[in-house]
Order: structure tokens, then sequence, then C-alpha cells
């Protein structure tokens, strides 16, 4: 049973990373939408990085 649960919290972790990972490629996408946008995709930026920030931190 203990190997059950270990594997389980193996696939918690590894869900989280691959979910970082989306997250970052979004962000990424998102910054180079702004940087063809201007200043109007770097107000995007702006709230992008303070929504990650938000969820970064507890």
């Amino acid at each position: 049973m203990r190997n059950g649960i270990r594997s389980a919290h193996l696939a918690m972790d590894l869900g989280l990373q691959v979910q970082t990972q989306a997250q970052l490629q979004e962000i990424d996408d998102a910054r180079r939408v702004g940087s063809r946008l201007g200043s109007a995709g770097m107000e995007k930026e702006a709230m992008w990085q303070h929504h990650s920030r938000r969820s970064s931190w507890p």
C-alpha cells in the first residue's frame, strides 16, 4: 500500500510540474504576442506577470 501512495504522490508532483511548464509556455506566448502588439501587449504582459506572481505565492 505504501508504494501505491508514494507513486500517487509522484504522479501528483509530475502533474504539477507539467502544469507549471504549460503556464510558462502560455506566458511565453503572451510575451511574443505582446511584443508584436507594442504598448497594449506590455499591459497584457504586466497582467500576466501579476497573475503568475499571485499564483506562485500563497
